[in-house]
């Protein structure tokens, strides 16, 4: 008698789908094999093509480590007050901007009557003609970025600065507003710590000008290289208390 069950040439069905399960599984490997390989050529040719930023990145509303601690933050000058004053657009904020490192003549204020006020003027439209309106690069000094009366306290680059420390250093009279100021003989050379980076450079500059007779060192507005100005004695604590600009 004929016993009971599938006819002996009809296979199980999961003997039947093998061979495909197989095939499917390979394919699917080969697919992931293939992408996976694309993408590494992707991110490997986005590497090796992406700009270099030795010259520094345009540091838009961020910091980073450019001096020390120190941050950098984009600007846009709004108003010139003085020679080494401005305020100043970050962002939707408006800040009074105290140019660090230098001192200009002041102007006549109604608490103050400045000897040098006509210096002043001459030094304000010094700063109006490089800075009035445009975008400047602002390094903040760590634990010095403000001064008693709330002014942020900053080199001011003209354009981005260096992240190569050594490059900064040689560039710094010649691309900032701070430089500008010293080695134009518009400014006097001010050091209140932490904010010395670039103290030598601005000590140095201001020596050549006044050996020079360059600006207005031969108005007699400044007393010596090393001298203090007004708005030294106000700042730390030496002399008369004027208001903030």
């Amino acid at each position: 008698m004929r016993k009971s069950g599938p006819p002996p040439w009809r296979k199980p069905l999961w003997k039947a789908l093998l061979p495909w399960a197989l095939l499917a599984g390979l394919a699917i490997l080969a697919y992931w094999i293939s992408v996976s390989g694309l993408l590494c050529n992707t991110l490997g040719s986005a590497s090796q093509t992406a700009p270099a930023t030795s010259g520094g990145s345009s540091p838009a509303n961020q910091s980073g480590d450019i001096n020390a601690q120190n941050t950098i933050v984009t600007a846009t000058v709004s108003s010139v007050y003085d020679g080494d004053t401005f305020h100043a657009r970050l962002g939707d904020q408006t800040e009074t901007v105290r140019v660090t490192g230098v001192d200009t003549p002041e102007l006549t204020r109604p608490d103050y009557v400045s000897a040098f006020a006509q210096q002043g003027g001459i030094a304000r439209d010094f700063t109006v003609a490089l800075v009035d309106g445009q975008t400047v690069y602002l390094e903040i000094t760590a634990g010095g970025e403000r001064d008693r009366y709330g002014r942020l306290l900053a080199y001011v680059w003209l354009s981005p600065p260096s992240t190569d420390p050594v490059v900064r250093q040689t560039a710094f009279i010649q691309n900032t507003l701070n430089g500008r100021l010293i080695s134009a003989g518009m400014a006097e050379p001010i050091t209140i710590a932490p904010n010395t980076e670039y103290a030598p450079q601005i000590a140095a500059a201001a020596a050549e000008a006044e050996a020079a007779g360059r600006g207005l060192w031969p108005s007699g507005c400044f007393s010596t290289t090393s001298g203090a100005s007004d708005d030294q004695t106000m700042e730390t604590g030496l002399g008369p208390i004027y208001p903030p600009r």
